[in-house]
């Protein structure tokens, strides 16, 4: 799914990856000093269903999400977006606040899927266990968007859901083992095997179905390379983001929170990354 980098790369940003940090800093920021508004994370959602307290950062970031795809389209050029929506570590946060992400994803798909026909829009999903951890109307909510833009061919837009890049690699290792024993492969399939090769068995791959965790609805097809990585909130790091497809990704960390994210804030990051020179290594 993601093929080497190219011997003359071309300088217009294709493939951008983002990590939508620091929506409960925002909300924390925004909200939680607020008449009304409380900090505890089993606090009721407001009567339109918006969460209350810093948690309504999360719903503003799922509506920044919205405007972000919005943006990419308008500005031409790219033809794949790939965002970091929920982490298996992300299962650790209290109850309440996953309660409140649930929310944002059904918010989210239906949004999306009212916009799917004007953008032409294709939603994947790439999540390393399966989705396991998610509740049934969540999952639902994604099989419907996923099935609902299968045949469009604008814009790719993969979610990451119940996703680590580790996890992803460790899958994609016990799909090949599970081919040897299975006689799929030979032992001199496996010494002769490269990295294009291994590729193969990650998500989107010919091979993946052989991954032990697989979505129960149709999984993501190839995608190429990370051109670029954006992570907002000032943090510098790639938490398990895609650490396959980002091994020649430019990064670019800013220094706000997702919510506060711009348009001007894209059109720089495509500036600046024309003006970089990629080597590959050379």
């Amino acid at each position: 799914p993601n093929s080497a980098p190219h011997s003359s790369p071309p300088r217009a940003l294709r493939h951008l990856g983002v990590i939508m940090d620091g929506n409960r800093r925002y909300g924390r920021s925004r909200y939680s000093a607020s008449a009304g508004s409380s900090d505890d994370p089993a606090a009721p959602p407001s009567s339109c269903g918006i969460p209350s307290g810093y948690l309504r950062g999360h719903h503003d970031g799922g509506l920044k999400l919205v405007d972000f795809i919005g943006w990419c389209i308008a500005a031409g050029g790219y033809t794949h977006l790939t965002v970091y929506a929920f982490s298996t570590e992300n299962y650790s946060r209290p109850q309440g606040e996953l309660r409140a992400l649930h929310g944002v994803f059904m918010t989210f798909c239906s949004k999306i899927l009212a916009k799917c026909e004007e953008w032409d829009l294709k939603v994947q999903v790439h999540s390393s266990d399966g989705m396991a951890g998610m509740p049934k109307d969540v999952v639902e909510a994604f099989s419907s968007v996923v099935a609902g833009t299968k045949h469009n061919k604008g814009l790719v837009l993969n979610v990451c859901v119940g996703y680590t890049g580790r996890d992803e690699i460790v899958n994609a290792a016990k799909g090949l083992v599970g081919d040897v024993l299975e006689g799929t492969l030979e032992k001199g399939d496996v010494d002769n095997m490269t990295a294009e090769d291994f590729e193969q068995y990650l998500e989107g791959g010919a091979r993946s179905k052989s991954n032990p965790s697989r979505l129960p609805f149709d999984g993501p097809e190839p995608s190429p390379p990370l051109d670029a990585v954006l992570r907002t909130s000032g943090e510098m790091r790639l938490s398990g983001f895609q650490l396959w497809q980002s091994a020649y990704s430019e990064l670019f960390f800013l220094n706000k929170t997702w919510p506060e994210v711009t348009e001007d804030d894209l059109r720089r990051v495509n500036e600046e990354f024309e003006a970089r020179e990629r080597r590959f290594g050379r």
